[in-house]
């Protein structure tokens, strides 16, 4: 993660992440941007408890994002397994940047799979959802096609190629295995056929 802060930052993976509610709410990053950290504190008026109440059954009513743009443009984005990987790349082709920071305390404290089923459900859900994005629209190579670097693009890709990449995985731990196994040499053998020739060129080469 550290080493994405020199082409726009880590991703938005979920967990373990501060985001200003101003870029949540879809605001386009400008060189003139200067956070106002008194913001909506000089004009908050008095409220009764009847009225904070009333607002928080608004709130919390599941009508109350219909025909809006939360989920597509604001806050979280819906449709997919992995949508933090999606609001993270949305919040990036917006022009905003994020730091990764590795406290010696640890900022943040979650909840984990403790069994192998729950384990594997939850990375069948990541890889999934993940190569979902990668064949979308949210692709990182079309989607962030001028708005961030390569560098960052291909960055984002390792989470969508996660499903894929176990196929090469397998490969590679598999048939490797089997070949010492049965005695099958994984190198091609080398034929000489002309050993003076060879010995002209190694003393050569060390003469040189």
């Amino acid at each position: 993660m550290g080493g994405m802060d020199s082409v726009g930052g880590p991703m938005y993976v979920g967990t373990g992440c501060f985001h200003r509610r101003e870029i949540l709410c879809g605001r386009r990053f400008t060189e003139d941007y200067k956070e106002d950290w008194n913001g909506g504190i000089k004009d908050k008026t008095q409220e009764s408890i009847v009225e904070i109440e009333e607002k928080a059954k608004s709130l919390a009513a599941s009508t109350y994002e219909h025909d809006t743009q939360w989920g597509d443009e604001i806050g979280i984005k819906y449709g997919y397994p992995a949508e933090d990987i999606v609001t993270g790349l949305g919040i990036h082709c917006r022009g905003w940047k994020s730091v990764h920071s590795n406290p010696p305390r640890p900022a943040f404290l979650g909840v984990a799979p403790t069994t192998l089923a729950q384990t594997l459900l939850q990375h069948k859900r990541w890889s999934e959802g993940s190569f979902s994005i990668f064949l979308s629209k949210y692709c990182p190579f079309m989607f962030g096609h001028g708005k961030i670097k390569l560098r960052h693009q291909m960055g984002y890709s390792i989470y969508g190629l996660w499903a894929p990449n176990s196929i090469p995985t397998l490969y590679y731990v598999i048939i490797p295995s089997l070949a010492l196994l049965k005695g099958i040499s994984l190198f091609p053998e080398v034929m000489i056929q002309n050993r003076k020739s060879l010995s002209l060129v190694s003393y050569a080469f060390y003469y040189n």
